[in-house]
């Protein structure tokens, strides 16, 4: 019985995911997949194989999404309402699931980094670039969970090559990040929720890799 009940709550919240872009929805979603994902429960292989289905969907939804935004541009085609909300849509959804889970196996964290430095040149160009700055808010907080994700997995490993490696990939896309994120704070020119985003995740990296930083 728990468990038809627990497959009925996993194929809902796929569904719910699938249609629906609300952040606390998302959010909402993302945090109960966790709980059930829990790896003492006897429903944990189960839950597992949902969430690695789940994180699937969401990251070809952000790549696909991602592919047919930029051809439009590439194209010099003006993006409709419609797919300007699909995008938006589609970074949300990756934004709320790398809060609670692990989403490097996904290999999105360059792009989502890409769009925000890409982004930020324009405006210091004083260019037009034609992408929604909700998208571009939750590019630069997906990539603050992920470097955080990065740093959980190199503390949990024990294969001395492998953590070295896995270190010197971090101190990379910190070094980074952060010089992105500094560059977007002193630029005129950028959304100011852009920047409060920024702030924040700065502030909170400088607490999380304190010795590193």
């Amino acid at each position: 019985m728990f468990l038809s009940l627990s497959d009925a709550l996993l194929s809902l919240i796929q569904e719910i995911v699938d249609k629906h872009s609300e952040k606390n929805v998302l959010d909402t979603c993302a945090q109960t997949l966790d709980r059930l994902c829990n790896d003492r429960t006897a429903i944990f292989s189960r839950c597992d194989v949902a969430r690695s289905r789940l994180l699937d969907m969401v990251s070809n939804g952000y790549k696909e999404a991602m592919d047919e935004y930029m051809n439009l541009l590439h194209g010099r085609e003006e993006p409709n309402e419609d797919e300007m909300f699909k995008l938006v849509s589609s970074f949300k959804k990756v934004e709320a699931f790398s809060n609670c889970h692990n989403m490097s196996t996904w290999n999105i964290w360059e792009t989502m980094y890409e769009l925000v430095v890409r982004f930020k040149d324009s405006v210091v160009a004083q260019e037009e670039m034609k992408i929604p700055v909700d998208a571009v808010k939750s590019a630069l907080s997906a990539c603050y969970y992920g470097l955080l994700w990065d740093q959980h997995q190199i503390e949990n490993t024990t294969e001395r090559n492998s953590t070295a490696n896995d270190v010197m990939s971090l101190r990379n896309k910190l070094d980074r990040y952060m010089g992105t994120i500094r560059e977007v704070l002193t630029t005129e020119g950028i959304d100011a929720g852009l920047k409060e985003e920024a702030f924040i995740s700065t502030t909170d990296l400088l607490l999380f890799f304190k010795k590193q930083v």
